[in-house]
């Protein structure tokens, strides 16, 4: 579970580096940063939104088809962004990828603490807490490298093999945590 969240931790951080614009869109799409910001801000926003919005989402669709659903997502988006043609296109993919990446860090989180005696969860937080720091670190380190040396799609086509791998951590979630808003009504309802 903490492969499969620092994976796509690392995979989001470079972006701001990258974001460079293109000789080809234009001079009129880059006359200042803020495209650049408006790009990050998107991203920031629908981050926070969902990430609010993550344990009811849980609560209705079960921890393990919304994490492999926000994978997925993430996914999509990257592919999206890393093929937009404008900062015009980029903003809304970014929208779309910030929304599930705000889904993945909490879930992340909530999954780990389900999986995991009460006696543990302090010595996983820790190791979860600690790879979350290596993306913050290593992200624009590598974002930047590879930027330079190809170009600023490539952060986003990397978010694919690091999606896949996220996708792999799933087999440690089990596959009912807890029971949905669907399984609840239904046992509320045979009560009476």
């Amino acid at each position: 579970m903490t492969r499969a969240h620092s994976a796509m931790i690392a995979a989001t951080r470079p972006v701001r580096l990258a974001l460079n614009p293109p000789a080809r869109w234009g001079a009129c799409a880059m006359r200042s940063r803020a495209n650049g910001s408006w790009v990050m801000t998107s991203y920031l926003c629908a981050s926070a939104i969902m990430a609010t919005l993550t344990g009811w989402l849980r609560r209705r669709y079960g921890a393990r088809p919304l994490f492999i659903g926000s994978i997925g997502l993430f996914i999509i988006a990257s592919g999206l962004c890393a093929i937009a043609p404008s900062y015009v296109a980029l903003m809304p993919f970014r929208l779309v990828q910030g929304a599930a990446a705000g889904v993945i860090q909490p879930l992340a989180q909530a999954i780990l603490l389900d999986i995991y005696p009460q006696r543990d969860h302090g010595r996983m937080l820790a190791i979860w807490g600690a790879t979350i720091m290596a993306g913050p670190i290593l992200g624009p380190v590598l974002g930047g490298v590879i930027a330079d040396l190809t170009s600023w799609r490539w952060i986003f086509v990397l978010n694919l093999p690091l999606g896949l791998i996220a996708t792999l951590g799933v087999g440690q979630v089990p596959t009912t945590i807890e029971p949905t808003a669907k399984a609840r009504m239904t046992a509320s309802a045979s009560r009476c």
